[in-house]
């Protein structure tokens, strides 16, 4: 009876083990597959960089030469040009107190204004043509008159002119510490004019206060504060002018 009970047990197991083991061996046997599979899966990302390799950036190398070869089209801002030499001449007389100045028609030739115009000038670039060869018929109302002025301009063979007034009158008068204080006001109008065809072509003003013990004193001082301001202005229009 054990014996049989034996013999059953054995073949229980055999027929357990003919069962298990088969399946374990197929369970055990994908395990390589994976590896398999993900060799096969991995593959496709090697031939995605290779295709990726065309997108990539142009080398230094290459850009520099592009560029390079790109470069001669930007033009270089130039350096400014050279004006052009204006013939221009200076009419300005002056008047301080109600007594008129200028190098001709008045017994004291005073032109503080008109010389710091005609330096202005000069140092611009423009040629200034002397008053001293201007026609001395007349009266200083001649210079006055932008009909007159243009005619004597032409006739001392200048292409502009410098045409205008500069005038110092008193402002205030006190007394401090017993001494008197005046102070003027000076205004100063100018007109650069093409002689050939009386055109105006610009219109400058300037305008200071000065004091002085004298009333000729201190018009004179507040002439020459506006001279320089007037002066420089001229000057940038006609090299604005001349550079057209």
């Amino acid at each position: 009876m054990k014996r049989c009970q034996f013999v059953l047990f054995l073949v229980i197991l055999s027929f357990s083990l003919s069962t298990v083991l088969p399946g374990m061996a197929q369970d055990a046997a994908p395990a390589d597959a994976p590896e398999e599979i993900a060799s096969e899966e991995t593959a496709p990302a090697e031939v995605v960089s290779e295709e990726v390799v065309p997108e990539e950036v142009v080398p230094e190398d290459t850009a520099s030469e592009v560029v390079a070869e790109e470069a001669p089209e930007t033009v270089e801002p130039a350096e400014d040009a050279p004006v052009r030499a204006l013939k221009i001449v200076v009419l300005l007389p002056e008047q301080v107190d109600r007594q008129w100045f200028w190098f001709h028609y008045t017994e004291e030739a005073q032109h503080i204004v008109q010389s710091a115009v005609e330096k202005a000038l000069v140092d611009a670039g423009m040629e200034v043509i002397d008053v001293a060869g201007l026609d001395t018929a007349g009266s200083i109302n001649d210079i006055m008159s932008k009909d007159a002025a243009v005619q004597k301009a032409r006739d001392i063979g200048a292409e502009y002119a410098v045409l205008g007034t500069a005038i110092a009158d008193k402002k205030s008068e006190g007394v401090a510490y017993g001494v008197t204080v005046v102070r003027a006001s000076a205004t100063i109008t100018a007109r650069i004019v093409r002689v050939a065809d009386g055109r105006i072509l610009a219109v400058e003003e300037a305008g200071a206060e000065e004091g002085g013990q004298a009333l000729r004193a201190a018009g004179r001082e507040a002439l020459t504060k506006a001279g320089r301001d007037i002066a420089r202005k001229l000057a940038r229009a006609a090299q604005k002018i001349a550079a057209e």
